[in-house]
């Protein structure tokens, strides 16, 4: 009988293995695509007066920032397992 939660503990072990190997990978998304919205916010400060481009870079904006949302929220509920 040791030997079934002897195996259960090591299945146990790999899933919080590649649990926080998806955390570091959502951590990291999180963090470009940080950086891909400061990029456009600076973009968007040097186009202030161009509402065509400013207008495309907000549309592009929103993506971003949904897909940081979808993100954390991924982070949320894999750190929710822990």
């Amino acid at each position: 009988n040791s030997g079934k939660s002897e195996s259960k503990s090591v299945s146990q072990a790999a899933a919080s293995r590649d649990t926080k190997k998806e955390i570091s990978k959502v951590e990291k998304l999180i963090g470009r695509l940080d950086t891909q919205i400061a990029k456009l916010h600076t973009e968007m400060a040097e186009k202030s007066t161009d509402f065509e481009a400013l207008k495309e870079l907000n549309s592009l904006l929103a993506t971003l920032e949904n897909d940081k949302h979808e993100a954390e929220e991924l982070w949320l509920e894999l750190n929710a397992g822990d």
